[in-house]
């Protein structure tokens, strides 16, 4: 019989595997040091975030600085359309709110009513405000798919809103878009809020109804499982619930 020459609690390592040898043969090994660390490639997605930031940053920068050329001037012209059109819309805010800007749906004129009420009613300044809140929507959207979904998903859109350049800023599609990336995330996990996300959509501007379509289900009929998501959306479009 022998002791062992180790404290207890000392903080001395052990060995990493002891294989049971009392007189049977079971081939089991017990592993008794510490856990596997996770690998590195997995682990370091944080620390590369600040490198998408920094990326974002400097490329919104670089079309801030395209739009103030005079090649870009064209593109405020729908956004001083919008500031115009609620100008004269009164407060408060979801008020005698038909017969202005007829070609969208009609809630998309309370969020420009709100920018207008932000910009103090000068059209100047809801050119600002609205380009400020979409890029800060836009930066929302990047660290949403970088940690909800993947950091690739977060690089494209950051590449892909510098190849369009500050329009992206300029029309009101940031969000719609933002919706739809809601509602294709909740789609399977929690259908009635990606409903509720298509829904929205299709009230800030009607294309992202089209999602209504693969949202029934691949045999061309909703499921049931797919009517909570489904049905959201069709009220939202049809005015039929």
């Amino acid at each position: 019989m022998s002791e062992s020459n180790t404290p207890s609690g000392s903080n001395a390592p052990g060995p990493t595997a002891a294989s049971a040898d009392n007189g049977s043969t079971t081939g089991v090994t017990v592993t008794i040091g510490p856990p596997a660390i996770a690998d590195a490639s997995t682990g370091s997605w944080v620390a590369r975030f600040p490198l998408l930031v920094a990326f974002w940053a400097l490329s919104r920068v670089v079309m801030a600085c395209i739009f103030m050329t005079d090649l870009c001037s064209y593109i405020r012209n729908d956004v001083l359309y919008y500031g115009t059109a609620v100008a004269s819309s009164p407060v408060p805010l979801l008020d005698r709110m038909t017969n202005v800007l007829d070609e969208y749906p009609t809630p998309i004129v309370g969020f420009l009513q709100v920018i207008n009420a932000l910009a103090g009613g000068s059209t100047s300044t809801f050119v600002s405000v609205f380009v400020l809140v979409l890029c800060l929507a836009d930066g929302f959207a990047v660290a949403a798919l970088f940690f909800r979904e993947s950091p690739r998903a977060g690089w494209v859109w950051a590449a892909a809103g510098l190849l369009l350049g500050p329009l992206l800023w300029f029309r009101l599609d940031l969000l719609p878009a933002l919706a739809v990336l809601g509602a294709l995330h909740w789609m399977d996990r929690r259908p009635r809020l990606a409903g509720v996300m298509i829904a929205l959509g299709a009230a800030l501007k009607l294309w992202p109804a089209l999602l209504i379509i693969p949202m029934m289900g691949r045999a061309g009929w909703p499921a049931p499982e797919r009517w909570a998501s489904w049905w959201p959306g069709w009220c939202s479009v049809s005015g039929r619930c």
